[in-house]
């Protein structure tokens, strides 16, 4: 029995230190006033909530019992934030469970550090009576919880657009889909980049143009701009997906769009037949020169 006890225990402080790995567990206050603590409790309250733990681990219901009418806080938390409700959950001691409950230990406002509840530790033990009897528990108590008078329904406001009856507010209301599609808005004006000040946009206006259509004798043109892609691979035509057309590549003043790829400096390399040609005219024009100057020598007039 000891080893059992032994084991159990061991596994439920495992438990605990692998939950220390996140913070944010959080808990309630119960209606007799704040929840004990390892770190708030006098330490006689603190010796006491160890031996609670203690006992919840190994389903020591007259432990449980003794240390509760000392008068005990059944929702002391260690420095793990676990509850004797969790350990008894974890360990899955039923019968503690169920005088834990009794004393009014919480356990749907109070989890771990990892933000889980004694349900979720018995059911990840493996204890399905223990979470069924804490699911239980639940909705018995949700049941018979009186209806709350003073959390009424909001007046329902009737609106005209819609033609129907709304609770939410104002600004949730106009801002629904149904809303907006009752307000029947035209559609916007396509963008043609041509500015209503131009004089080419006067004269189509002039003639009958309607600037909801599209462009063209028969109004049947294009409204929105030429997608495009940009070539900014050098993989070659053809190669890998087809990227998609945009119309618009950048947002507004993105230094990007203007920006170009600097230029390679290559070294000019003519080819051996250029060289060979610019070579030999080099030598007519130096073997010519030395004909001229050799005839020139020969002129002795004055």
């Amino acid at each position: 029995m000891w080893n059992e006890h032994q084991g159990s225990s061991d596994q439920s402080q495992g438990a605990r230190k692998r939950g220390v790995v996140r913070e944010g567990g959080g808990v309630a206050e119960s209606p007799a006033g704040e929840v004990t603590t390892s770190s708030t409790a006098s330490p006689a309250g603190r010796a006491d909530g160890y031996k609670l733990l203690r006992c919840a681990e190994q389903g020591d219901v007259r432990g449980l019992e003794d240390v509760l009418r000392r008068g005990c806080d059944p929702n002391f938390r260690d420095q793990f934030n676990w509850t004797a409700l969790m350990s008894a959950a974890y360990s899955g001691r039923t019968q503690a469970v169920r005088v834990l409950l009794h004393r009014g230990a919480l356990w749907r406002s109070v989890t771990d550090t990892q933000g889980r509840d004694a349900c979720d530790l018995a059911r990840l033990a493996g204890h399905q009576d223990i979470v069924t009897l804490l699911e239980e528990l639940s909705i018995t108590h949700t049941s018979h919880m009186p209806a709350d008078t003073t959390h009424s329904r909001p007046p329902s406001r009737w609106c005209d657009v819609c033609e129907v009856s709304y609770t939410d507010s104002d600004h949730t209301h106009s801002s629904s889909t149904l809303h907006q599609f009752s307000l029947r808005r035209p559609p916007s004006l396509p963008h043609y980049c041509l500015a209503p000040s131009s004089v080419g946009y006067k004269v189509m206006l002039r003639l009958g143009w309607d600037p909801r259509s599209g462009l063209g004798p028969g109004h049947a043109g294009r409204r929105d701009p030429v997608g495009t892609v940009l070539k900014a691979d050098t993989a070659g035509l053809g190669f890998g997906t087809a990227p998609r057309s945009k119309v618009t590549h950048f947002k507004a003043n993105d230094e990007r769009a203007v920006h170009r790829a600097p230029e390679r400096q290559e070294e000019r390399r003519e080819r051996g037949t250029t060289l060979r040609a610019k070579a030999r005219r080099r030598t007519e024009e130096r073997r010519r020169q030395w004909e001229r100057d050799f005839r020139s020598s020969f002129n002795i007039d004055p």
